[in-house]
């Protein structure tokens, strides 16, 4: 038998696993987290690409350069680089 307890600490569990990370103005069309899970990196249609700490949820960083809305963002296999793909028909 479950107790109370222990179903309000599955319930817990599950709210810590959920986060909301705003900041785009424009919908969110990718998002990745790094290799190693501690970073997140978003792109959206308002041509922007950003990085957040992925335990907090806070913007580390607001990249811009593409003149249309991003299609795809990505790390390499060590994470220590990142790449956008736009549809402007560019990759950054």
């Amino acid at each position: 038998m479950v107790t109370e307890e222990e179903k309000e600490g599955e319930r817990r569990k599950k709210r810590e696993f959920c986060k909301v990370i705003k900041g785009h103005k424009s919908y969110v069309s990718s998002v990745v987290f790094s290799p190693d899970g501690k970073q997140v990196i978003s792109g959206s249609g308002g041509k922007t690409i950003r990085t957040w700490d992925a335990e907090s949820g806070e913007e580390m960083h607001k990249l811009e350069g593409h003149e249309e809305g991003v299609k795809s963002v990505a790390f390499n296999p060590d994470g220590r680089q990142i790449v956008s793909g736009s549809f402007d028909k560019t990759i950054v």
